[in-house]
């Protein structure tokens, strides 16, 4: 029963989907739904999102109880889409409380089998694609805390995703997600390796040019997609989408970049759409092209972060973004 936490103190966390009962993890901590709500966003409107508690073993510091819960929310949003919990985190909306649900279980509203949580790891909550192994949430998790310090940052820096709605530069804006996913892009894809030739001493100068790659970074960015991913026309949509990201990466990282785009003028009813050819040639000026942009770029670092932390390879095709005016 979930009641029987009651008086229990634990960490309040707002998200999309809860357990559908106290669910145990690693470390002793136990996470207990606890409801939901109609929670208000930075943009004005209000979200359904579950609550739930996050309760640690009974004699450990509060201190140390906000570390495991950090990492564990962390893990948490990465799994079960919550795009929501690092500004909830920002905003200190996850505080201590002594937990008190009423004796009907609380609201079953989005609560979820914690057996097999694959589904949701590979962005699909509606239904699991054929051919995926199950995981638990639980084991899920452990194999999280086993990870790299550098695969843990690389979620981290994965769903900390900026801007903060509030904090939303309207000159600069969503280049700032475009440079940070590509910064994480290149993380997971690596660098070629070095040319072993010793460089030749510049007759000129009398200096040594530093050692270069045996490769071209773009040529390595092929080879290692094709390694990892099957279907070669979406390594294809992959290479196009990263490069104009590293492209416009390079320039922001040298001069001064902002967001030119506007919206498109559009007529009642009309209906139009991106996918990643057209982002890619109208992202300047179009800021829905901009944005299916972005979006896009997620999807491909998320599917190679799935694949490099848990061993699962679902790589899906970058989404198209749909625009209509109601009228």
């Amino acid at each position: 029963m979930i009641s029987s936490f009651n008086g229990r103190r634990g960490v309040l966390y707002f998200s999309p989907f809860k357990p559908t009962e106290p669910y145990a993890i690693a470390g002793g901590i136990v996470v207990v739904p606890s409801g939901g709500l109609m929670l208000p966003m930075h943009g004005g409107a209000s979200h359904w999102m579950s609550r739930s508690h996050f309760v640690a073993q009974s004699d450990c510091p509060d201190d140390v109880v906000m570390k495991q819960f950090r990492d564990w929310l962390i893990f948490d949003c990465f799994v079960m889409m919550n795009s929501h919990g690092a500004a909830h985190y920002d905003d200190n909306r996850h505080v201590f409380e002594v937990i008190d649900n009423p004796d009907d279980d609380c609201n079953v509203r989005n609560a979820v089998d914690y057996s097999d949580v694959v589904a949701f790891l590979v962005g699909s909550h509606a239904g699991k694609p054929e051919g995926l192994p199950a995981r638990s949430y639980a084991d899920l998790y452990q194999a999280f805390l086993d990870l790299s310090p550098r695969m843990r940052s690389a979620i981290e820096w994965f769903v900390s995703q900026p801007p903060s709605p509030r904090r939303l530069d309207p000159l600069y804006g969503r280049y700032w997600g475009l440079q940070h996913m590509i910064i994480l892009i290149e993380e997971l894809i690596g660098v070629p390796p070095d040319c072993e030739a010793e460089p030749a001493i510049c007759k000129s100068c009398g200096r040594k040019p530093p050692r270069h790659h045996k490769v071209s970074r773009m040529d390595w960015l092929r080879e290692e997609l094709e390694r990892r991913m099957e279907a070669k026309p979406l390594v294809d949509e992959y290479v196009l989408l990263i490069e104009k990201g590293i492209s416009i990466r390079n320039k922001m990282s040298h001069r001064p970049h902002f967001d030119r785009s506007v919206r498109p003028v559009m007529k009642p009813r009309e209906r139009t759409s991106y996918d990643a050819s057209r982002a890619i040639r109208e992202f300047k000026s179009d800021t829905y092209a901009l944005e299916a942009m972005l979006v896009a770029l997620q999807r491909v670092a998320h599917d190679l972060l799935v694949g490099e932390a848990f061993k699962i390879k679902h790589f899906r095709q970058p989404p198209i973004l749909n625009v209509a005016v109601i009228g």
